[in-house]
């Protein structure tokens, strides 16, 4: 049986963090190397499942029922960006800050239908993130003072009104990974 790498997530709209995503990749160009997501993959991760055989997906979409493919309100603002460690930095992440807590509600949602489709726990709380670059190499010094300072911004883009909870296929290439929803 086929195997396709799935994970259910939140495409967030590019085109309102199109600007704020420039100005981190520009700031940041001589903090950290890697390779920078492009702006029609920026989406927060709500559970990675890992390779599945293709006769499950059905049973994976009917356990996301109704929570899936739905346009949800919601109120996300993005700020950043962060890391979750600056003694081992390797994740460059936007921030996404809910105010109407959409997210945590698909999350908690996902994370049970899951769980009862025979999937892992996860063994972190949920930290709404977008993903922006896993760093293969950091200046310290330069990037510890980048951090600190957007940390004590209060600059915030969107909002962002309407979020989707879907199941994509990560189709891994040369060029960088190709996200489609399922």
């Amino acid at each position: 049986m086929a195997l396709k790498r799935l994970f259910i997530g939140s495409f967030v709209d590019s085109k309102l963090i199109a600007d704020f995503y420039k100005k981190i990749k520009t700031d940041f160009k001589n903090a950290v190397s890697g390779k920078w997501v492009e702006e029609n993959n920026l989406h927060i991760t709500h559970k990675f499942l890992g390779d599945v055989e293709e006769d499950k997906i059905s049973s994976i979409k009917e356990a996301l029922m109704p929570d899936i493919d739905r346009a949800r309100e919601c109120e996300l603002y993005f700020s950043g960006p962060d890391t979750f460690s600056l003694k081992n930095p390797r994740i460059l992440f936007i921030k996404a800050e809910d105010t109407k807590n959409t997210l945590a509600g698909l999350n908690s949602a996902c994370e049970r239908a899951m769980v009862k489709s025979g999937f892992s726990p996860e063994d972190k709380p949920f930290n709404p993130h977008i993903t922006i670059m896993r760093m293969k190499s950091v200046n310290a010094n330069i990037f510890g003072d980048l951090i600190t300072g957007r940390r004590a911004e209060a600059f915030k883009a969107g909002p962002q009104r309407e979020i989707k909870l879907s199941l994509i296929e990560s189709v891994l290439t040369p060029a960088g990974p190709v996200y489609k929803i399922i």
